[in-house]
């Protein structure tokens, strides 16, 4: 039997966990075939915690969220299209944006050489809910033992 293919969203969280160190889960939740995400748009979050010792928070704040709208490469396009075209997702994304926090679309590339995994990655960023714009910060390439189960 042929191993299972990974979804965008189980792909994303584990390269979160096992890649950049971060504490990360989906948020988004079935409820009789309808998924809700946060706010509208955020399949995964994450954050880096600043200081572990005794679980308490060291340092001014806390730590900033990754919010993630993870996708295929195919569907980008439109996930991107889906939160800058609707007034109340904008406004959340910009929320988001302005209190500090990364609004990002992640699009996993299928077919990649002997195994691989890769993402584009796409950055929000903006000065006002109807100024917001999305800035390509280029393919992350993911090496497989990044994306086992943590």
């Amino acid at each position: 039997m042929a191993p299972r293919k990974l979804t965008p969203e189980t792909k994303t969280v584990r390269y979160m966990i096992n890649g950049l160190g971060m504490i990360a889960d989906r948020t988004a939740r079935r409820v009789k075939r309808i998924s809700f995400d946060l706010f509208g748009f955020v399949d995964v979050i994450g954050f880096k915690p600043r200081n572990l010792a005794g679980y308490e928070l060291q340092g001014a704040g806390a730590a900033p969220w990754l919010c993630v709208q993870t996708t295929t490469s195919k569907n980008q396009g439109a996930r991107k299209r889906k939160i800058l075209e609707s007034e109340v997702l904008a406004a959340r994304a910009y929320a988001l944006v302005a209190s500090g926090h990364q609004v990002q679309v992640w699009g996993w590339i299928s077919g990649r050489h002997a195994g691989a995994e890769a993402f584009r990655r796409w950055t929000l960023s903006g000065e006002s809910p109807g100024r917001l714009e999305w800035h390509d910060r280029g393919v992350i390439e993911v090496p497989p033992e990044l994306l086992v189960q943590p």
